[in-house]
């Protein structure tokens, strides 16, 4: 104890004393700097350039503008977001490394993945923000305006037409082999690392089709640079209303939904969790961010991270149903 504190006490009758310590006892201690008080990483598991990447971006800039600091994109692209979202589970879980992602990280790879280096429980979910679907894509040289033209043009060509896909895992994997499940087609996979890339190859014929995202498929499609056969929503997306679904072409099977959510490793405290929650659902419905996904065919879905501890369950149970019947072994 300082000499000027003993001194003062020394000099106090004793029920003072007490009455001056209790006080001591109960004083705040000084508060730690509020969150967040230095720069917060996003993790993003795919390369630059693809739709996940992009919005990321968007988010994490209005991310900083509503919590006051810089919120930085770092790309950990590969091996079907493995990379990346391993490298989120066993960061600090103060806050400062966040992980934004497409759902099928951490609801189909523990289906697909023996071995997998994390698992759901690793992260704390904050919220979803956007969701979308897929959409079979396909060059012009293809010679098919409709799905069952490419199913008969394929069948009398078995082995010869490329199908981009992003690996084992992914979105565009399950539902292009589902698609070929149900249609009995023999087509080679060729795997990517990144949407954009896949994409690069079909806007160039080096492959035939590709199962992309509806968001990153438009804008070449609006463009008359690829055709897109059909999608896979329930029901026709508004901005091309005159795709039809799989669905009302006889494939009930082939009804998927891709989710873009914000996670925090696990052990991240709960106030810092709602925090960020109550920011990212903010962020997601500034006109800025959401104008340009509804743009793109994506609108804006937001939840709490409860919200998105249920739709972790959801669309895990809807991969499955999808990937059973695959009978892929795991890796």
């Amino acid at each position: 104890m300082p000499h000027l504190f003993r001194r003062l006490f020394a000099a106090l009758p004793a029920p003072a004393l007490f009455g001056a310590v209790a006080a001591l006892a109960t004083m705040p201690t000084l508060a730690a700097d509020p969150y967040p008080s230095k720069p917060v990483k996003i993790i993003v598991p795919y390369v630059a350039g693809g739709p996940t990447d992009v919005y990321a971006r968007m988010l994490a800039k209005n991310l900083g503008e509503a919590l006051g600091q810089p919120f930085v994109v770092d790309n950990k692209g590969g091996a079907a977001t493995i990379i990346g979202a391993e490298a989120a589970a066993r960061a600090p879980n103060d806050g400062y490394t966040l992980m934004f992602t497409v759902l099928t990280t951490v609801s189909s790879n523990p289906l697909l993945y023996k071995k997998l280096p994390y698992k759901v429980e690793d992260f704390a979910p904050i919220g979803e923000t956007a969701t979308s679907t897929f959409v079979l894509a396909t060059h012009p040289s293809v010679p098919a305006k409709t799905v069952p033209e490419f199913v008969s043009y394929v069948k009398a060509n078995p082995g010869k037409v490329a199908m981009g896909s992003l690996g084992i895992g992914t979105g565009p994997y399950i539902v292009g082999r589902t698609f070929a499940r149900v249609t009995g087609l023999d087509m080679i996979e060729v795997s990517y690392k990144g949407s954009a890339a896949a994409m690069t190859d079909l806007l160039g014929g080096q492959i035939g089709v590709y199962f992309d995202g509806l968001s990153s498929a438009l804008p070449q499609y609006k463009a008359g640079k690829i055709r897109i056969l059909a999608v896979a929503s329930a029901k026709r997306n508004p901005t091309m209303p005159e795709v039809p679904t799989f669905a009302e072409l006889g494939y009930p099977d082939l009804v998927f939904s891709a989710y873009w959510a914000l996670f925090a490793p696990a052990g991240t405290p709960k106030d810092i969790v709602a925090r960020l929650s109550a920011a990212a659902i903010k962020a997601a419905n500034e006109d800025n961010f959401k104008s340009q996904l509804l743009a793109e065919g994506v609108p804006v879905e937001t939840t709490t991270p409860e919200g998105l501890t249920d739709l972790i369950r959801r669309d895990t149970e809807a991969w499955q149903r999808a990937i059973v019947p695959l009978n892929m072994p795991l890796q």
